[in-house]
């Protein structure tokens, strides 16, 4: 059941309220009962609803949560009362490709680390003049570190490139994959 409330929206991430609100309940349905069963307190359905409502008001008030939270269901933060501005829908980003010279291959590639260092992973695609796919390719690097998975994809759509005898290949970098960050002292 939990599972199915989690799916139930795309946008359930950490720290959305659809991953937050049932270990509230669980939470205080397990402090309710020991309050009913070691200090003969009424074990009662609205004494929990009130906590987690009052406990969400609190995260609320401290500014721990965000629109970001409740992406999807902002029709159950009016009904608790929460009164947030809905994110701005982002203006589409028009995507250009650009062919390869007559007789070259393309590499399009990316690579990316969810935590940094984190999972990791990498894929892209190599694309001859006509814009016909060749190569397509995607890997998990486990645990790496985003510039990692960005210099690891390169490398190897060139090497995917030189095994299928192609040795004019065009991999367009962006300055970013190789920037390092300044060193702490």
């Amino acid at each position: 059941m939990l599972h199915s409330w989690r799916l139930s929206t795309p946008f359930a991430r950490s720290g959305h309220i659809r991953l937050l609100i049932p270990v509230f309940i669980l939470w205080f349905i397990w402090k309710v009962r020991n309050n009913a069963k070691f200090n003969d307190v009424r074990f009662s359905a609205a004494t929990i609803i009130r906590n987690v409502w009052a406990h969400l008001s609190r995260i609320q008030e401290a500014r721990q949560m965000t629109a970001t939270c409740w992406k999807g269901d902002y029709e159950v933060a009016a009904k608790f009362g929460f009164h947030l501005s809905k994110l701005k829908p982002r203006p589409p980003i028009i995507i250009h490709w650009k062919k390869p010279t007559n007789g070259w291959w393309k590499l399009n590639c990316d690579g990316a680390s969810k935590g940094n260092p984190g999972p990791s992973g990498a894929g892209g695609s190599i694309r001859d003049s006509r814009g016909r796919m060749v190569i397509a390719f995607a890997d998990f690097l486990e645990e790496q570190t985003n510039t990692y998975a960005e210099l690891y994809v390169v490398v190897r759509g060139i090497q995917l490139a030189q095994e299928a005898r192609n040795g004019r290949l065009e991999a367009p970098v962006t300055p970013h994959t190789f920037k390092t960050p300044e060193p702490r002292i």
